[in-house]
């Protein structure tokens, strides 16, 4: 099983740490093939090391009896790898060479750099509740939530996806236009998860069960605030590259940092009294944060009474 066998060691929050560094290089590279509007190396990098990642884990826990160990070098090692394919391409793009000396350049990485504090800022505060529970509880209880975790990042690539999407595509609009795709993509991410957690209070238990075994089912409560937590985030999520395109990246990394640092918080003031309910819970104070500033700044912004 993924966690037999594994003691509570320094060793183990050395590869958190280290699959969180991983990912910050990820990003900061992506971050400036976005502001370049390389779409494709994003898409490509991004896309395809996400799926190898999973798909390699997943049949190492179920065929080849893979523990947590394994689990995050695995994903160290595929997130620096992604980091430098998107590096290399991005560095041999033709139409990118002389460009350096220009004023468009600097903004570019101004704006890259504004992107990159809020994308940073939630890797490190969304990996912070799992931090705080290696100090605190059992690796058993590090387990369980571990795959209540993993349903949450499950669900949670299906509006990453639709916003790298719908990145592009805004791009080429006006701001009227584009907020109008932005409004019917939230309701229909709204509509969409509603029924993932209405079906979730139903089935979440006993796909749970049969994926990961019975000594998992008390991963079913904190799987189901996380579910709640991904709606309130995903309901929103065509917001983030609304601001991006708008020139707006800051509003972005603020709502982030934000609702991040209050989860943290949270993460650090429930975990020790409710354990991974707490820890779920503090998720769940950040999506909906995350969720209130969202809305409250892009009604400022395209001036919706």
């Amino acid at each position: 099983m993924l966690f037999d066998g594994i003691q509570p060691s320094s060793f183990i929050k050395v590869l958190f740490v280290l699959s969180i560094f991983s990912a910050l290089i990820n990003y900061l590279v992506n971050s400036f093939c976005l502001a370049f509007g390389e779409m494709r190396i994003y898409l490509i990098t991004f896309g395809i090391s996400s799926l190898i990642n999973l798909s390699i884990i997943s049949v190492g826990i179920f065929y080849y009896n893979f523990d947590i160990y394994n689990c995050l070098t695995i994903t160290v090692f595929i997130e620096l790898i992604s980091a430098i394919c998107s590096f290399i391409f991005l560095s041999n793009i033709k139409e990118l060479k002389g460009y350096e000396a220009t004023k468009g350049f600097r903004d570019v990485i101004n704006y890259a750099s504004q992107s990159y504090l809020g994308v940073s800022g939630s890797t490190l505060i969304s990996n912070g509740d799992t931090i705080v529970l290696a100090n605190i509880l059992t690796q058993e209880s590090l387990g369980i939530y571990s795959i209540a975790k993993t349903v949450y990042r499950l669900f949670s690539i299906i509006p990453q996806t639709i916003n790298s999407v719908i990145f592009g595509i805004l791009c080429d609009l006006n701001a009227k236009n584009a907020s109008v795709l932005v409004n019917k993509t939230c309701l229909t991410l709204t509509l969409l998860f509603t029924s993932i957690f209405i079906a979730g209070v139903f089935s979440l238990d006993k796909l749970i069960v049969f994926v990961w075994g019975i000594e998992f089912s008390t991963a079913y409560e904190p799987a189901l605030i996380l579910l709640i937590a991904a709606t309130f985030i995903s309901a929103t999520s065509p917001m983030n590259p609304y601001f991006l395109t708008q020139n707006k990246p800051m509003i972005s990394s603020q709502i982030t940092l934000i609702s991040g640092t209050l989860g943290l918080v949270g993460a650090i003031m429930l975990a020790p009294h409710f354990g991974i309910i707490g820890a779920a819970t503090s998720v769940l104070i950040a999506g909906m944060t995350t969720c209130v500033l969202r809305i409250f700044n892009y009604r400022k912004l395209t001036k919706v009474v």
